[in-house]
């Protein structure tokens, strides 16, 4: 499988579908609040491209997050990083799709324990708007 069988040839000019199929083009029209987690050796999708999106959409104004975690390829599959991914997943939609009874949309559990601070990971945030 090719780039170029995928984007039906190598043309890579304004009205490709190289651009037409890229998540950068759109970022200005993104208004939710997004989380961008990747592996630091992921080689399906390189982290470039999640950092270039990240600067993309808070560069554009949004809401952004991303989450590198070292030694992780094309997901999170390790402990304890998997527990930190997952934490930072409850916490996310509990922060931005918050649901009565819980503190402050933050899990109680987490709340009291703090971060998963055993576990390595580069996070970059964008201003909150």
């Amino acid at each position: 499988f090719s780039i170029e069988m995928f984007l039906g040839g190598k043309d890579f000019g304004p009205e490709s579908l190289y651009l037409a199929r890229s998540p950068i083009t759109y970022a200005e029209k993104v208004k939710t609040p997004t989380m961008i987690i990747c592996g630091e050796l992921d080689r399906s999708t390189p982290p470039s491209q999640a950092v270039e999106f990240h600067h993309a959409l808070t560069l554009s104004g949004g809401t952004s997050v991303l989450v590198t975690y070292p030694g992780e390829g094309h997901g999170v599959r390790q402990f304890p990083a998997v527990i930190d991914f997952v934490s930072r997943i409850l916490d996310w939609f509990g922060h931005h799709m918050p649901i009565d009874g819980l503190n402050g949309g933050v899990l109680p559990e987490r709340a009291e324990m703090g971060s998963t601070s055993n576990v390595s990971t580069n996070v970059e945030t964008s201003p909150v708007g």
